[in-house]
């Protein structure tokens, strides 16, 4: 089957009715992390989106036009491209074909695919970046719009708050162990069997055994 790209006029324009709503509205952000400045650039999206008078999915699935292969890496075995793939936003219209957005941070990324294949289909489709250099070749049919704003935090100071979140508890863990009382053959857990601390009683009962 024969996929006719879509007129990237129709996409161009789009793009400049999306950054010209986003200049009247001041958009704009500072002191955010990577995952944050794309939360707020995705916001202000479906705001545009609802003030066009359309509606709009996120994470709309969608198939590329390529049959999957299967690969062989190593050890594993995979499908490439794989079967299916989510965009960002969709936008539904009354008055034309859905549009297919996406909204990343670096050109790393495998918008530039998805785009392409609703290109392909005959859908406009729009690649919004907001930090580091365009280096990526657009597609047939695909616009790309750089917002003028970038995150001033480090991209893994997110990343890094949430690791020591999840480490908290081991900490805590290992805290607690510290203060345990050695037993007389010098383990904290009693040889083979794990032993538990009664307050009422004062001494020290098996609680269970390893297996």
């Amino acid at each position: 089957m024969a996929h006719e790209p879509a007129e990237a006029g129709e996409s161009e324009i789009l793009a400049v009715s999306l950054r010209t709503y986003l200049s009247e509205a001041g958009f704009a952000f500072t002191g955010l992390t990577g995952k944050e400045a794309t939360q707020s650039s995705t916001r202000a999206v479906v705001q545009w989106v609802g003030a066009s008078g359309w509606r709009c999915r996120t994470e709309a699935q969608m198939r590329y036009i390529e049959p999957p292969r299967l690969k062989h890496g190593g050890c594993i075995a995979y499908w490439s491209p794989s079967w299916s793939a989510y965009l960002d936003l969709r936008v539904i219209r009354k008055d034309g074909p859905p549009v297919a957005v996406e909204i990343d941070r670096a050109d790393e990324s495998t918008a530039v695919d998805k785009l392409r294949d609703e290109a392909l289909r005959g859908r406009p489709a729009l690649w919004i970046r907001w930090h580091g250099a365009l280096r990526a070749e657009l597609p047939a049919g695909v616009a790309r719009l750089h917002l003028p704003t970038r995150s001033s935090k480090a991209p893994q100071e997110g990343r890094r708050r949430a690791a020591r979140r999840r480490l908290r508890p081991a900490r805590e863990w290992f805290r607690n162990a510290a203060a345990v009382p050695p037993y007389p053959d010098g383990s904290v857990t009693g040889g083979s069997v794990i032993r538990r601390a009664v307050p009422s009683a004062g001494t020290w009962t098996p609680a269970s055994r390893r297996y």
